[in-house]
């Protein structure tokens, strides 16, 4: 690949939207830390504005995944979409329509779709428990039509179950805030991401409060049949109370690798705990209902465990907190030290530029001079190149004269001989003679 000439070429491109004579132009793209730790590897490449490269898995086990949906066909449609860009090929949707219109699913949809449409809602439980029966696949995984995978997503959890003894795996997902945005053609732009979840399995902990999210989890479908079916007594976390279950009869295996996306949309009501779950009303009222159904189980070793975990959990918060305003204290300082260096910088700067400008009017006042005396100087040598041409204008006009004196006295010289010659006749004498007797 020419990387040097296409450097070139896209350097150059850039320069179309600015001034003349620009010949090359730089661009960068200022990443944060979260667009790393709460993206795949292609979804990072897309947020950059480019199209990953997804190598497609055809073979492998059957993964049935479980969509519930009711009346939200565009957040829906986003949904299937990102499944259809997985690289996991083996896989069918199983679309539960919990009592909504029947949602449209595009007719080239590359997976296929086993629909469960519900003429009566019955609640999160039911369509989730509608669609396990539904399901085909070795394994089942969840994807709520407000969430997202990643193209990555089924590809890693497959891999992670294929090994032995392994029957159910979860990834991490990043919690994706939304916000609506007049500027965005989508209508809702994304405000804000973070990863609040991302635990090795601790079925103690599970106990006491629910640390996996829901679309992060790849289950063995015979593992269902042996769970039982989800609670339809639950209005919510029922997926906390499934897993509960689950932990009792196998162990999670869990990949610090975030793989999927959980959406909130402020002021949307799409969620079901909204923004602020804990302003719920029953937030607290299900969830006791949930601990108690399970309080057999939270044995007064396992509350130990799980509250000294938990308790670890904050003492490490707390001393990373600690250590963080530490090192925001120790940049402060930097940061002002920097400032003062970059005073000092500007100062001297500032003499600089006053000096540079002292020597630019040195330098305008010499080449006005330098002018001047160019100027003088092509006079000068105009006059000159003038008197050089009178001169041989004299100097002619002199070989001139020259060359007449010597005529003429050449003619002297030959009428002094003639006249010489002329006095040595008789006759000159005669002539003499008769002039003085005269």
């Amino acid at each position: 690949h020419p990387y040097l000439r296409a450097g070139l070429g896209l350097r150059s491109w850039r320069t179309l939207s600015l001034e003349p004579g620009v010949e090359l132009a730089e661009a960068y793209r200022r990443l944060r830390v979260e667009d790393f730790t709460t993206r795949s590897p292609a979804q990072l490449v897309r947020h950059l504005g480019g199209l990953p490269e997804v190598a497609t898995v055809e073979g492998g086990p059957l993964v049935s995944v479980i969509v519930r949906t009711r009346d939200r066909p565009e957040l829906l449609a986003e949904a299937l979409a990102s499944l259809a860009e997985g690289s996991y090929r083996r896989a069918e949707v199983v679309l539960v329509n919990d009592g909504g219109a029947p949602p449209v699913v595009p007719a080239d949809y590359p997976l296929p779709v086993v629909r469960v449409d519900r003429a009566v809602s019955g609640g999160r439980a039911t369509a989730a428990q509608a669609g396990v029966e539904a399901a085909h696949g070795t394994y089942v995984t969840f994807l709520d039509d407000d969430d997202l995978a990643a193209p990555e997503h089924l590809e890693t959890l497959v891999g992670l179950v294929r090994a032995a003894g392994v029957r159910v795996a979860y990834t991490d997902a990043a919690v994706a805030v939304y916000a609506l945005d007049p500027a965005d053609p989508q209508g809702w732009s994304c405000r804000e991401r973070r990863l609040p979840y991302s635990r090795d399995f601790d079925p103690d902990v599970l106990l006491v409060d629910n640390y996996i999210p829901f679309n992060t989890l790849l289950i063995e479908r015979a593992l269902c049949a042996e769970v039982g079916p989800f609670d339809p007594s639950l209005p919510f976390f029922e997926d906390w109370d499934f897993l509960i279950r689950l932990a009792a009869l196998s162990p999670f295996h869990h990949l610090a690798q975030v793989t999927c996306e959980y959406r909130h949309f402020r002021g949307g009501a799409h969620h079901v705990f909204g923004e602020r779950p804990r302003e719920r009303g029953d937030f607290l009222e299900v969830k006791a209902r949930v601990l108690a159904k399970h309080a057999e189980r939270l044995r007064p070793d396992v509350l130990a465990r799980a509250v000294d975990a938990l308790r670890a959990d904050i003492v490490r918060e707390k001393e990373s907190a600690a250590g963080a305003r530490r090192e925001g204290e120790a940049l402060r300082q930097s940061l002002s030290a920097a400032r003062a260096d970059l005073d000092a910088l500007n100062a001297a700067h500032q003499a600089l530029a006053r000096e540079r400008f002292l020597w630019e009017e040195r330098y305008h006042t010499a080449n006005g001079e330098r002018a001047a005396l160019r100027e003088h100087s092509g006079k000068t040598a105009d006059e000159l190149r003038r008197l050089q041409a009178q001169e041989q204008e004299l100097r002619a006009v002199v070989d001139d004269q020259t060359a007449h004196l010597g005529r003429t006295y050449g003619e002297i010289e030959r009428l002094g001989r003639l006249i010489q010659e002329m006095e040595g006749t008789r006759a000159w004498r005669l002539h003499r003679w008769w002039q003085r007797k005269a």
